[in-house]
């Protein structure tokens, strides 16, 4: 009975394994092809900083969104390409600031068609610029 068992796997084992392969990628394919929420940390980039202002204290680094869309394409944001909140302080003056992050901040690339699914976290944080001597 063994070797019966043991002759099987070895004849036709290539045809065998690619046949595994294909099935596992078609099934990955029907699994990402379905819609799906994933929370993402995203940097913080402050744009047109003032040479004359600088931070009293440091803003946060990352900004957390949720992002809903098909799994392959949240796989290729994860993965493959940088997503960034932008918020430019060009009009900046000394003294707190209150800034505001909305989904205008948050630049997707081009091709994504995936949404964002309520409020950024967080939100709003306050800023104490001061004037650089």
């Amino acid at each position: 009975m063994g070797k019966i068992i043991l002759k099987w796997f070895r004849v036709n084992l290539g045809i065998k394994i690619f046949s595994l392969l294909i099935g596992i990628l078609i099934w990955w394919h029907v699994r990402t092809e379905r819609i799906y929420e994933a929370t993402f940390s995203i940097p913080l980039c402050l744009k047109n900083v003032p040479a004359k202002i600088s931070f009293v204290e440091s803003p946060p680094e990352f900004i957390k969104i949720v992002l809903r869309g098909r799994g392959k394409e949240l796989i290729r944001l994860k993965w493959g390409h940088s997503l960034e909140a932008i918020y430019d302080l060009s009009d900046a003056t000394t003294g707190w600031r209150r800034i505001d992050i909305t989904e205008e901040n948050i630049k997707l690339p081009y091709w994504s068609k995936v949404s964002i699914i309520g409020k950024p976290s967080p939100r709003s944080f306050v800023m104490h610029l001061k004037k650089n001597k």
